[in-house]
């Protein structure tokens, strides 16, 4: 169940039905930015100990917000996207490149 509050709330619901007859749900795939696309907010310069969600919420007020941070990052994974102290990293504009029906 996905709440009204969801950044996945807007996309929507497909399915398909297999050869048993039983339907199977599913979000329709969505397609992130290009990071180099994302509009820049501020370039925060990694202190030690930080972590991702920690900088979503001093930046957006949102610690769940932190898959926009890194959206904006070259790096594929989220563990390697604030890098190690003395690093920057990009703090994309909230609402940019957001998940949502195209």
């Amino acid at each position: 169940m996905i709440g009204k509050d969801s950044r996945y709330a807007a996309i929507p619901v497909r399915s398909r039905t297999r050869s048993d007859g039983s339907e199977v749900r599913h979000l329709r795939p969505v397609l992130l930015p290009h990071y180099e696309d994302v509009p820049i907010a501020a370039n925060h310069r990694v202190k030690d100990s930080e972590r991702i969600d920690l900088l979503s919420a001093q930046y957006f007020r949102q610690a769940t917000a932190w898959w926009v941070i890194a959206a904006a990052s070259p790096h594929p994974h989220p563990d390697a996207v604030l890098g190690e102290p003395g690093d920057t990293v990009a703090i994309p504009l909230l609402g940019a490149g957001e998940v949502g029906p195209r």
